[in-house]
C-alpha cells in the first residue's frame, strides 16, 4: 500500500474534527451533498495561492539520517495558533519542511531565521517539535496551553466584525475629505474591505454548531496578536489625524514626534505579523483545495482563518492611511526664525533687565523624493514605515481576489507644499552675543514666543547681535539667523526727583469728578537693579530751592522702603513694603498711599509718571469716605543721592 493511500485509509477510518493543519488533512468526504455548496462560499473569501498546509505526502522525517540539530527560542501556544519561533543564530533561507509534534505531523514554513506551523488541536502539555532541513535537524520545545473560549461563537464573530465596521467607517468619512484620486484609491479599498465582511458573514451563518465551534477556536487562538495589531493602528491613526489640521498646536514638533514613534511601533507591529496572516490566509486555501479533491476539512476553521485576514486587511488599510497623513504634515522647518517684531524693524529693541516676548515661528514643508537617504530622524522613521508597509504588501495584498492599495513611498511624492507654524522656544538656543557690555540674563520657554532678558551694563544705548539657532535634531540638522538688536539702560533704574502729584477723585461708581495738583515739597526716589526702590522725603527744608536739593546731596543716604517688580514689559510697576523696613505705625491707608499697583507711562527716556491702579478709599477730617487716584509726575535728576 502507497504511503498516499495509507493516509487516505486511516482518514476513512478516524473521522474527527481535531485540526492537522501542517500534514495529513486528506480524509475522505462522508459529506458529499454539501461539497459544491461549501466550494462556492469558500470563493469569495480569499483566493490566495496555496500553500500547501494540507499536503498528503508523508511527512514522516528520514530516521537513518544524521543531521546536525539547530535550536529553535521555545514557545507557548493555543491549540489552532499560528505558531512562530526564531532559530538562535541560525538563517534556514524560504522554505517549507514536513516536520512531527507530539507524533503528529506539522507542516513548518521557514522564513530566514523564522519558523512558522500551525499548532495542532492538541491537549495541553509540553511537546518537542522537529523538523528537518537539509542537513540540519530543527528542534523546539514547545508549550501548548489550554484554549477557553469566554464568549459564544455567534459573539465571537459578532465583536470582530463590530470592531472592524468602526475602522471602516472611519475611512469612509476621511475618504470624503481627501481630493482626487486618493478618494477613489481608499474608497476602492474600502469596497473590497466591504465584499470580504459580507461573504464571511454567509460562510460563517452556513456552519453547523461544530463548524462554529471550531470557527470559535481559530479565532480566539489568534486573537491576541490580531489586538496588538488592532491597538497599535486605532492609536496611531487617532493621533496623525490631527496632524494634518491648519490650526495651532501647542508644541507642534512633540506632537509629530510622538505620533512618528506611534506610526513606528503601528509598523513593527503590521511586519512582525504578516507571516502570521499568511498562514492564515493559506488556511483557507487549502481548505478550499481539498474541497475540490473530494476531502473534507474542518470549514469552521477556514472561515475563521478567513475572518483572521480580514482583519489584518482593515487594519492595514488603517495604517496605510496614518500613513499619507505624515505625507501631507508639514513635518520639516527649512527657514529662519521669524518674529512680528523682525518683520516691522530691522533691528530688536531691548530696554535692559525688562523681559521681552518675541513670536517664533518658521516655515514646515511636507517631505517629498528629494528627501530620500536623509539622516534626519523624522524622515528615516517616515520612510522605513513606508518600505515596510510595502513589505507587508508584496507579501500580503497581492494574493487577494482584489488587492489593497500599495502604500505610498517617498518616491512617489514629487513635489511639496509650505506654511508657517509656531516654534516652541526650547528648541532654540540664543549664542554668540557680539557686545561685551551686553549679557544674557534670562531665556523663558513658551509655546510660539521667545521671552529674553538683557542686560545692558553701561547709561547709554548698546547695538549689538545674536544668533538663534533651531536645535531640534530630530527635524534638522540644524540651523540658525542673526538678529540684530539694541538695548537701552532700563527706563526706571536709576534718580528720580517727583515733581507734582495729582489727585483724581471718583464717586462710589467708580466715575471721576474732579483733578486737582497737590503742594509737593523735595522728594526723590530711586530704583536699583537689584529691585529695591529708596526714598528721600525731608521733613523740613530751609533756604532757596538750590540750597535745599544741595542739602538732600549731602544728607545720609535714603531709606531704602520698598521692592519694585516690572510687569508687562514696563507698563506696569507693583511696590512692595521692603524686607529691611516693614511698615510699623504706618495705618493701612498710609500704606495703600506708599505700596500697590502703578501704571507707567514713559512719556520720555526723562520723565515718566506713576498712577495707582486702583482706586483707593480713605475717610477726611470730617469722617467722609472719598475716592481717588494720585499720579507722581517723576524726572531723572541723576544727582547721586546713594553714592
Amino acid at each position: 500500500m502507497t504511503n498516499r493511500n495509507k493516509y487516505l485509509k486511516v482518514g476513512i477510518i478516524f473521522i474527527t474534527y481535531n485540526i492537522h493543519f501542517a500534514g495529513n488533512l486528506c480524509y475522505m468526504n462522508t459529506r458529499l451533498k454539501k461539497k459544491q455548496h461549501f466550494l462556492s462560499l469558500l470563493t469569495g473569501i480569499l483566493l490566495i495561492p496555496l500553500l500547501g498546509l494540507f499536503s498528503c505526502e508523508d511527512p514522516s522525517p528520514d530516521p537513518t539520517s544524521n543531521k546536525e540539530e539547530v535550536l529553535a527560542e521555545e514557545g507557548t501556544f493555543f491549540p489552532m495558533e499560528i505558531a512562530q519561533l526564531s532559530l538562535k543564530g541560525e538563517k534556514a533561507g524560504t522554505e517549507k519542511v514536513q516536520g512531527t509534534l507530539n507524533n503528529q505531523p506539522v507542516e513548518i514554513h521557514l522564513q530566514d531565521s523564522v519558523m512558522l506551523f500551525v499548532m495542532p488541536d492538541i491537549a495541553p502539555g509540553v511537546y518537542q517539535l522537529e523538523a528537518p532541513s537539509g542537513d540540519k535537524m530543527l528542534i523546539s520545545k514547545v508549550t501548548v496551553k489550554e484554549l477557553v473560549l469566554s464568549s459564544a461563537p455567534d459573539q465571537i464573530f459578532q465583536q470582530i466584525v463590530e470592531d472592524n465596521t468602526e475602522t471602516i467607517q472611519h475611512l469612509t468619512t476621511k475618504a470624503e475629505s481627501l481630493p482626487e484620486p486618493d478618494k477613489a484609491a481608499l474608497l476602492k479599498d474600502i469596497q473590497t474591505l466591504n465584499s470580504w465582511k459580507a461573504n464571511i458573514g454567509q460562510h460563517y451563518a452556513s456552519l453547523s454548531p461544530e463548524e462554529k465551534e471550531n470557527f470559535a477556536k481559530t479565532v480566539v487562538a489568534n486573537k491576541w496578536w490580531l489586538d496588538e495589531i488592532h491597538s497599535a493602528v486605532v492609536e496611531l491613526s487617532t493621533h496623525s489625524n490631527s496632524l494634518r489640521t491648519t490650526g495651532e498646536v501647542d508644541d507642534y514638533c512633540t506632537r509629530v514626534w510622538d505620533a512618528a514613534l506611534e506610526l513606528r511601533d503601528a509598523k513593527n507591529e503590521l511586519f512582525t505579523h504578516a507571516q502570521r496572516t499568511r498562514i492564515a490566509a493559506g488556511l483557507a486555501t487549502g481548505a478550499l483545495v481539498a474541497v475540490t479533491v473530494g476531502a473534507s476539512p474542518l470549514v469552521g476553521a477556514a472561515v475563521g482563518a478567513g475572518l483572521i485576514a480580514y482583519r489584518f486587511g482593515v487594519d492595514y488599510t488603517n495604517f496605510n492611511d496614518a500613513l499619507d497623513n505624515f505625507y501631507g504634515t508639514m513635518v520639516q522647518p527649512f527657514d529662519d526664525m521669524f518674529s512680528s517684531e523682525r518683520r516691522a524693524a530691522s533691528k530688536v529693541t531691548f530696554v535692559s533687565e525688562v523681559a521681552k516676548e518675541m513670536e517664533t515661528s518658521t516655515g514646515y514643508r511636507n517631505l517629498y523624493a528629494q528627501d530620500k537617504g536623509s539622516s534626519i530622524p523624522i524622515v528615516q522613521i517616515i520612510s522605513d514605515a513606508s518600505n515596510t508597509a510595502k513589505d507587508v504588501w508584496e507579501t500580503f495584498s497581492p494574493s487577494l481576489p482584489t488587492p489593497l492599495q500599495s502604500p505610498t513611498m517617498l518616491d512617489d511624492i514629487q513635489s511639496y507644499n509650505t506654511t508657517e507654524r509656531a516654534v516652541h522656544s526650547k528648541y532654540l538656543d540664543v549664542s554668540d552675543i557680539s557686545n561685551d557690555n551686553v549679557a544674557l540674563v534670562k531665556k523663558e520657554e513658551k509655546d510660539g514666543l521667545l521671552v529674553l532678558t538683557f542686560e545692558n551694563n553701561t547709561a547709554t544705548t548698546q547695538e549689538f547681535t545674536y544668533k538663534l539657532t533651531f536645535t531640534d535634531s530630530r527635524f534638522s540638522p540644524g540651523f540658525s539667523t542673526t538678529i540684530s538688536a539694541e538695548v537701552i539702560p532700563s527706563k526706571i533704574i536709576g534718580e528720580w526727583e517727583v515733581v507734582s502729584m495729582n489727585f483724581t477723585l471718583y464717586d462710589e461708581d467708580g466715575v471721576a469728578t474732579s483733578t486737582s495738583e497737590s503742594e509737593l515739597d523735595i522728594w526723590y526716589l530711586e530704583f536699583t537693579a537689584d529691585g529695591s526702590m529708596y526714598e528721600w522725603w525731608p521733613e523740613e527744608i530751609s533756604g532757596t530751592e538750590e540750597e535745599a536739593r544741595e542739602e538732600v546731596r549731602m544728607l545720609h543716604k535714603p531709606n531704602k522702603v520698598s521692592l519694585y517688580e516690572l510687569r508687562d514689559n514696563g507698563s506696569k510697576i507693583l511696590t512692595s513694603p521692603h524686607p529691611e523696613d516693614q511698615p510699623g505705625s504706618e495705618s493701612e491707608e498710609d500704606v495703600d498711599l506708599i505700596y500697590g499697583e502703578f501704571d507707567l507711562n514713559y512719556q520720555s527716556p526723562d520723565k515718566l509718571t506713576m498712577t495707582t491702579s486702583k482706586i483707593l478709599a480713605m475717610e477726611d477730617d470730617d469722617g467722609v469716605t472719598i475716592f481717588f487716584k494720585y499720579q507722581r509726575v517723576l524726572e531723572r535728576c541723576n544727582c547721586n543721592l546713594l553714592r
